[in-house]
């Protein structure tokens, strides 16, 4: 079973998402699970090798995701403004991000799953804390508490990432563990991957089959939101086997550069979609015509004169950043 890098995962979820918008298909949310999934297991990663304090450690992450996020936040709401169309009532709570998706203040359609990746940032080393101080059952019970305030949340209109707690940790257990290899253990192995795989696509064909779930699988009303993302959530989890399987692979440089590019993408093909769909007055196979070499030249201009100098003065950036003393999360000795 042949399987892409990290990186080159990340690039086909953005393009999944980007299918999921020109098209009927309901598939952006599992995609963004998958996301999830694997934000969890790489930023775990970083904090437990590199002992960095959690104000250093939200900081760095912070700036990796925000300043694009502004950049096309603000462009596309001037965009808007100058075709007339709807937009963000509070541009700058938008520009905020923490918090937009609950506010109503989104500058572009996937700023939600951005909020919901900030939130997770902020609150890692607490949840790292409680990881490796609390006996199993504690810990499975909180998990279960929080999860349940996450549902709560959502369903009277607070989005949280509590909501997306098991993708989340997930990638943390992953990274938590022994390091993944492809012989270290049945997750990582090729006969997990192929079971996980078969049992998502055996889970869209039920979806397909049955006109109550149909919803699921093919845009179309019936289903509560609530409901929706409870729903792609445990469909996508399905495939933590194959997620799994991808992060043992090694990632090269060409890989490192598919996995920026695709932020690039995904930040940048909502804005193009519905704006060059306006200023031309395209819709139907005419507007998925002109948005996929639009959207492509977005991406690699976003990509190599933005994102790519942002990210080199992030990395020089973090050698000069002030180091706080990270969490002691060791055990305890009596004194």
């Amino acid at each position: 079973m042949h399987v892409p890098g990290p990186g080159g995962l990340r690039l086909i979820l953005a393009l999944v998402v980007l299918i999921s918008h020109l098209s009927a298909l309901n598939i952006g949310r599992p995609a963004v699970v998958l996301f999830f999934i694997s934000s969890g297991y790489w930023v775990s990663r970083r904090w437990l090798a590199n002992g960095e304090g959690p104000g250093r450690f939200v900081v760095l992450r912070l700036l990796r995701i925000w300043p694009l996020f502004a950049l096309v936040g603000a462009l596309t709401w001037a965009a808007r403004d100058w075709l007339g169309m709807p937009q963000s009532p509070d541009p700058l709570g938008g520009l905020l991000l923490l918090g937009s998706a609950s506010r109503g203040d989104m500058l572009t359609g996937v700023a939600w799953s951005l909020d919901l990746e900030l939130q997770f940032y902020l609150c890692l080393p607490l949840l790292w804390l409680a990881a490796q101080r609390l006996p199993g059952w504690q810990l499975w019970l909180l998990g279960g508490l929080a999860w349940g305030l996450g549902m709560w949340l959502m369903a009277h209109g607070a989005w949280t990432f509590l909501l997306y707690l098991p993708a989340f940790v997930a990638g943390m257990w992953l990274a938590g563990g022994p390091p993944l290899t492809e012989r270290d253990g049945p997750l990582a192995g090729h006969a997990a991957a192929l079971a996980g795989a078969g049992g998502f696509v055996l889970v869209a064909g039920l979806f397909a089959l049955l006109p109550v779930t149909r919803p699921l699988l093919v845009k179309g009303p019936g289903l509560s939101l609530l409901v929706e993302q409870l729903a792609h959530l445990g469909w996508a989890l399905l495939l933590l086997p194959v997620v799994a399987r991808v992060l043992v692979r090694p990632s090269g440089r060409l890989d490192r550069q598919l996995g920026d590019a695709a932020y690039a993408l995904y930040l940048v093909h909502s804005p193009v979609i519905t704006c060059l769909g306006a200023a031309l007055a395209l819709e139907g196979f005419a507007l998925k015509l002109a948005t996929l070499p639009a959207v492509v030249l977005a991406t690699m201009l976003l990509h190599v004169w933005v994102d790519r100098p942002l990210e080199s003065a992030r990395r020089r950036a973090a050698f000069r950043f002030p180091a706080f003393a990270p969490l002691n999360l060791g055990a305890k000795r009596p004194n």
